[in-house]
């Protein structure tokens, strides 16, 4: 549906509509509000949970690129469906996750881990500033790191920045696996966007136009998505290789830290 043109119509004017209506210093807000309302879809029960990795999520846990062992990091960890795994193949985890859904991670972990509530933006603070609700993550050493299903998708190019340079200090020698959406392609509705706006400001409302690259959905709220040059480009500046790189629609792709050789499991 959102491939044909009446999916594509609807996508620009709500997604207009919601960048018009919602001023930036609440997308954060709406995008917890939305995965509030789906969150049962993202916990143990669900098919999507219960199911398990994504056949890339397991064949990089497999890969040389990752360790056989050891302390990982898990950013987003949304209800826990990375988490469970983590645990049953014996690594260490400390996860944080800033929706609702970190109670069903911490629910998930029990006693084996432990699992914070709270952003990027506060792991970026904490490693940055030593304080916040994720300040005793900034504390401790990690041999891997995965960033949750989609979960950079709600930063941007400059947060993102800012979180993989707080990540190379708690994880000088770790490999991370990301996940992302590409940038989708102009299509013949995307004039539409700049022109709607300017009506929708005329009428009062407080936000600012879609920038490149961001959308709406329902499920997820507000999110980013990105260029592969960007990706290149932000992890060279933070001292990362792109080791591995799958561009799909749905991409995902594991940067390792450009001075340190990636750590084989035995």
């Amino acid at each position: 549906m959102s491939g044909s043109p009446v999916g594509l119509l609807a996508r620009t004017l709500i997604e207009t509509f919601m960048c018009a209506a919602v001023p930036p210093a609440r997308h954060a807000w709406v995008t917890g509000w939305c995965y509030a309302i789906y969150s049962r879809d993202y916990k143990p029960g669900a098919r999507p949970f219960e199911e398990g990795l994504h056949d890339w999520e397991s064949a990089t846990l497999d890969s040389p690129l990752f360790p056989r062992r050891g302390h990982v990091l898990l950013g987003g960890a949304g209800g826990g469906r990375e988490l469970r795994t983590l645990l049953q193949r014996g690594f260490t985890v400390t996860a944080f996750e800033p929706s609702t859904m970190w109670t069903s991670a911490l629910e998930v972990a029990g006693n084996r881990a432990a699992v914070l509530c709270g952003s990027y933006s506060d792991f970026v603070r904490a490693v940055t500033n030593g304080d916040g609700p994720l300040q005793e993550i900034a504390k401790q050493r990690f041999d891997a790191i995965v960033l949750g299903w989609g979960s950079i998708c709600h930063i941007t190019a400059d947060e993102l920045q800012e979180l993989f340079v707080a990540l190379r200090k708690v994880g000088p020698r770790a490999p991370v696996l990301l996940s992302f959406q590409l940038e989708s392609p102009p299509h013949r509705f995307t004039p539409l966007k700049a022109r709607l706006h300017r009506v929708l400001q005329r009428l009062g409302a407080p936000g600012e136009p879609c920038p490149r690259g961001l959308i709406f959905t329902r499920r997820a709220g507000f999110m980013y998505q990105f260029t592969t040059p960007t990706l290149y480009e932000i992890a060279a500046t933070t001292g990362y290789t792109v080791a591995h790189y799958v561009p799909e629609w749905y991409s995902h792709a594991v940067w390792v830290p450009s001075a340190a050789e990636s750590k084989a499991g035995p």
